[in-house]
């Protein structure tokens, strides 16, 4: 095989793998280290940016949320903010991985 054949057919490999997933993907083991609190800039080091932001009232809800189309597993999680601090936070079960 060609060299551009080479390049061609790694392009798209990268482009069906970018296909088989969905969201932020966020690991649960971090996710448990959230607590009440803290700021969002902790948040996002901890677990990266959210999937998407709600605003309900003086609230914010963040959610990651995150689907692996091949496996068809998934995974989400949600936290409140108020005035820039974590309001409210997942207890998430060791079980969760």
């Amino acid at each position: 095989m060609s060299k551009s054949s080479n390049i061609v057919c790694s392009l798209i490999a990268a482009a069906l793998l970018a296909g088989c997933a969905a969201g932020t993907n966020f690991e649960f083991e971090q996710a448990r280290k959230l607590q009440i609190g803290m700021s969002e800039s902790e948040v996002t080091s901890l677990i990266g940016k959210p999937y998407s932001v709600v605003s309900k009232g003086t609230e914010q809800i963040w959610v990651w949320s995150y689907y692996e189309t091949f496996s068809g597993q998934s995974k989400t999680l949600s936290v409140i903010f108020e005035n820039g601090k974590t309001k409210q936070v997942p207890n998430i079960p060791e079980s969760f991985e």
